[in-house]
């Protein structure tokens, strides 16, 4: 979140392991270690013409099935500095710990409901 919060596709991409992919609007993106660079300061800078704004985390579930993964999903919410809603949308991750730490190897972003 924070690192959304500043813009900052490079801080964004280092909780993602690589490979990874995200699923979003019917489309899959897969990508090594540069690619996720590219892809997410691409994605900040596609949110920074809705103008300024604030991420929040509504709500967060996370289930273990294993020692070594867990799938967490988050409800995202984006407000304007006015208050008034841009995005409010759910993300499910795959988290796998890798030997760099906890890394998201996949990203759903839900499809509205």
């Amino acid at each position: 979140m924070d690192c959304f919060n500043r813009g900052d596709g490079p801080c964004a991409a280092a909780y993602y392991s690589a490979p990874s992919f995200v699923v979003k609007d019917g489309e899959v993106t897969r990508f090594e270690s540069g690619e996720k660079v590219a892809y997410f300061t691409a994605l900040m800078e596609a949110n920074a013409t809705s103008g300024p704004h604030k991420w929040e985390m509504d709500s967060f579930e996370v289930a273990l099935p294993a020692a070594n993964g867990a799938f967490a999903t988050v409800r995202w919410i984006a407000r304007r500095l006015d208050g008034s809603v841009i995005w409010d949308f759910k993300d499910t991750y795959v988290v796998v710990d890798t030997r760099q730490g906890w890394r998201i190897l996949g990203d759903i972003v839900h499809d509205a409901d």
